[in-house]
This record gives structure tokens, sequence and C-alpha cells, in this order.
């Protein structure tokens, strides 16, 4: 039986963790995969080698006109017709190269990985049709369907539904978390009694950290002087970024001791800053399934979410977490904090429930599963 031949088209290097994972998993279940960046003229061979497809002596201006002049005919030479094509995050811009890459492919899927959607504009949304309208099938995350056909009617019958899984999450469903715990937080510097809260998963201003912190500062001093907040800031916008230096003003001046993340942090170190947390806070404004906030319920940290995501899905699995409206997040994080180990009790399952939604070893059959169709 011959391979399925599958040609992603996505950022390369892979911004998002999963891709990699993704294509290793499918590797090890006989698929054939490659990746082609056709924005950066990047390869991604079946070696697993990088291969760059412009001229290292073409700089500057020329570049661009380089890239602009030969898109077409890279499209052309790296995607062959025995291929099936995934387009992995599907910003507006390749609509207008849908008719070459739909005219040299098997088979066309748009995946969305959540905001490319939730964050476009009705100006862009236009401009993605032509990729929806061209796909043969349309890969969303399991929450997205209603949001998306409210924007992009008529495509219901395209719908295919899984997510990315994490290595992190497996690893952290594996790990003995309370039994570990306590060491991994002296490592830190946390003591056992210090009250840790997590706020957000990366830099973006969309995280809203400023409206946390503010609500966070509003607590009975009583119980701020048990809290430590860690900022993961380790990706996003530029340190240099006029919001980026505001927010380590605000938490540098608050009355909280404050654990900052500012540089890449390994797998191991991403584990242990959910290990080490009590509570997580996540009042992004739009997110699909986070991979943060899945391996905080792993690592069984209460979490708190806004009340405007769509995070039905996890009250359907019977995950337990706490959802709140900006104006009534003081009450709720007060909640939290008074009821701290009847709450921990209360969670008991979460770590289960979401490896049984989200775990590699269940999502690399939905991918295998729906690329045969």
């Amino acid at each position: 039986m011959s391979k399925t031949i599958l040609n992603i088209l996505t950022p390369i290097p892979f911004w998002h963790a999963g891709t990699h994972e993704l294509i290793e998993g499918l590797r090890n279940n006989g698929f054939e995969v490659v990746a082609l960046d056709i924005w950066d003229f990047k390869y991604y061979n079946q070696n697993g080698v990088t291969e760059y497809l412009i001229p290292t002596w073409i700089k500057g201006f020329a570049r661009k006109v380089y890239k602009k002049l030969n898109r077409k005919r890279i499209i052309k030479k790296y995607i062959n017709n025995d291929q099936i094509v995934d387009i992995q995050w599907c910003g507006h811009y390749y609509s207008a190269y849908m008719g070459e890459i739909k005219a040299n492919s098997k088979k066309v899927y748009a995946t969305l990985y959540g905001s490319e959607f939730y964050r476009s504009t009705q100006v862009r949304h236009k401009i993605q049709r032509k990729i929806f309208d061209l796909a043969d099938y349309i890969v969303l995350g399991p929450n997205m369907d209603n949001d998306f056909t409210q924007v992009f009617p008529g495509l219901e019958k395209k719908y295919l539904f899984t997510q990315y899984g994490s290595k992190r999450l497996d690893k952290i469903g594996n790990f003995p978390v309370e039994k570990e715990r306590k060491g991994i937080r002296l490592k830190y510097g946390i003591s056992e009694s210090e009250i840790v809260i997590t706020v957000g998963y990366n830099s973006k201003p969309e995280q809203q950290h400023l409206v946390m912190l503010n609500c966070l500062r509003r607590l009975d001093n009583e119980l701020k002087d048990k809290i430590i907040l860690v900022f993961p800031l380790t990706y996003g916008v530029k340190k240099t970024d006029e919001y980026f230096q505001k927010l380590l003003r605000e938490i540098q001046g608050s009355d909280f001791r404050s654990l900052i993340f500012q540089e890449r942090l390994s797998d191991e170190e991403l584990i242990e800053t959910k290990i080490i947390s009590d509570i997580t806070v996540n009042f992004q404004t739009t997110d699909a399934l986070s991979s943060s906030i899945k391996e905080a319920f792993a690592a069984k940290n209460i979490v708190v979410v806004g009340d405007w995501l769509p995070y039905e899905i996890y009250e359907n699995l019977g995950i337990f977490f706490y959802r709140t409206s900006i104006e009534n997040a003081l009450n709720t994080l007060s909640l939290v904090l008074n009821n701290l180990d009847e709450n921990k009790k209360a969670l008991s399952s979460n770590q289960e429930k979401v490896l049984a939604f989200a775990s590699w070893d269940v999502l690399i059959n939905q991918y295998i599963f729906n690329y045969k169709l």
C-alpha cells in the first residue's frame, strides 16, 4: 500500500510546536510529510532538513520582488498532484494563490488555528472566503463551528474537527504533580504556603494582563500578602514594544511579589511553570482551544477564564473551572482564594478528562482519519 503524501503549508521554522509534533506523529504512522513556506521560501523536506529556496545574495527590496515574481513557480515546483495539501494557519494572504495550490494538489485542507479567524477583520474575512471555497475540507477546533458558520455560511458540509495536541500536555499527564510540586516550587524560591497565580501565557496585549492586575490589586490585603504572580512573557510583542514596557512597570510597581519569564523556556521549564501554579487566570480577548490552558488543567491548576471565551466544550466534558465577567472577577477570585483547598479537591478528575480529550495519543488518530477521507 502506497504512503499518503502530505504537504503542510505553514511558516518555517514552525512557530507553533504542534506542527512539528503533528509531522512527527504522522511519519510514525506511515505518512510521508513535507512542509512548504511560500512566504519565506523555505522547504522542510522528507529528511527533516530545511532547504532555502532563494539565493542568499538577494537582499532587501530585491528579495521581496524575487519572492513575488517566483511564488507561483515555487508552488508549482514543490506541490505535486499526488500530495494532500494542508494549509495550517489560513491567513487571508493565501487567497491570492489558492488557484495554483488547488490546481497542483490532490486535495486541499484548510486548518484554522483560531486567531486568524477570531482576530481577523471583516475585510480580511471577505478575502479569506476564497480559501474556504476552494478547499475540499475545513478543519476546525471542536468548539469553533457555530462562530465560523456565522461568518462563512454554506460551507458546513466541508467541516472536519480536530485540534493540536501538546507533548507538554502528555508529559504533565505522566508527571507526579502533587509529589514533585513542592520541590519545583522551592527551585523558584516559592514556599509551600504561598499561593501562585499565573496571569496569561504570552506578552500580547490581547491577554489583558493589566485588566487582571488591576483586579488582583483590589483583593483584601490579607490575601494579597500570600500571593505570588507569575507572568509568562516569553513570546508575543517585542520587549521594546510600548505595551511590554508599560506592563513591566505596572508589575514591578504593584504590591505583589512576581516571577516574570521573559526569555524562551524549554518544554521542561514550561511544564514547571504550570506545576508551580495554584491558579491560572485567562482573560484573553479570544481563544479557540489554547494548549496552555489544557496544560493548566492537566497540572491541576484552578483555572479562571473570561466568560466570553468559547469554553462550553470544557463544561460539557465535566472539567471543573470558573468563568467570570470582568465586572465580577474580583468576587470570583476572592471566592477561589478563600476556598482554595475545597476547590483543589473539586478538580481531582480534570487531568484525566483533558487527556482523554486532547492527548496526542487520541488526536493523531483523528488527523489520520481526516487525511484518509
